[in-house]
């Protein structure tokens, strides 16, 4: 179990993971202005990273779903701050990808960043939807410590992969 966070790219990874939409602002924190409208930018959220010897679990570990202003139960619910995996009876996992479909792990910023993608096959047709996820651990311990989980797991039914 892992606390990290992640940023999702590709249109399928971010309808399953929402990224926190913050207005851009300069290095005097004045708001960046473009053609006259303010410039948005993604920045990451804070999941657990449960991994089990199937697959690869995001549950969700920051509150922004309780940054909104509204009366309506927004969901996934916000899990309470220290709290484990242990704590809870049925945590939500906004996202669980098989070990089978992780297709790529690649090594960034001096072992700061882990990207994994994962490509699900589509049961209509022969193509495979790709999924991709950017664990930002700024921590070459937590990387690496990750990285072998995923290894371990993965060696044995994906041999050729170049890990």
């Amino acid at each position: 179990v892992w606390r990290e966070g992640v940023l999702a790219c590709g249109p399928y990874a971010r309808k399953r993971m929402t990224p926190a939409r913050l207005r851009k602002r300069g290095f005097h924190g004045e708001t960046t202005i473009r053609r006259g409208k303010e410039v948005a930018m993604s920045e990451s959220r804070r999941y657990i990273l449960c991994l089990s010897d199937m697959a690869l679990y995001f549950i969700v570990d920051d509150d922004f779903s309780t940054r909104k202003n509204t009366t309506k139960r927004t969901f996934p619910s916000r899990m309470p701050p220290n709290s484990t995996f242990g704590d809870a009876q049925w945590p939500h996992a906004v996202v669980r990808h098989s070990l089978d479909s992780l297709k790529r792990i690649v090594i960034g910023f001096q072992f700061q960043r882990l990207t994994l993608q994962f490509f699900v096959s589509n049961g209509v047709s022969s193509t495979s939807f790709e999924y991709t996820y950017v664990v930002l651990t700024s921590n070459k311990a937590q990387t690496v410590s990750l990285l072998q989980k995923l290894q371990s797991y993965t060696s044995g039914t994906q041999p050729d992969l170049g890990f």
